[in-house]
């Protein structure tokens, strides 16, 4: 495996996987911040690799897309936007959207 080259894995496929119970709650506890701290919020999803393959693939999706692909998630969340980041991180942990309790100040 040690010998594998980049191109090896091309064809590989990333099955989805749940985001750390911790982590969900530190991201949901900042995007409820009046002032959310973006680079936060981007380090947190950063260190979880299915949440930074979501935001990522929406970053790069073709309504969010520019010319080139997302260099990280802070240009895809820059992209997206802090509502989509928030509902990916949703998403991920299939968590129904309460919408009695007010998110981003929405």
């Amino acid at each position: 495996m040690a010998n594998m080259s980049k191109r090896d894995f091309s064809g590989a496929t990333v099955t989805a996987t749940t985001p750390a119970p911790d982590l969900v709650s530190e991201l949901l506890e900042a995007f409820r911040d009046p002032d959310p701290d973006l680079d936060h919020i981007v380090d947190l999803i950063a260190d979880d690799p299915s949440l930074k393959a979501e935001v990522l693939r929406r970053g790069n999706s073709v309504i969010f897309g520019g010319g080139a692909p997302a260099a990280d998630v802070f240009e895809a969340v820059s992209r997206i936007g802090m509502y989509e980041a928030y509902s990916a991180v949703l998403a991920m942990t299939h968590l129904p959207r309460n919408h009695n309790q007010p998110a981003l100040g929405l």
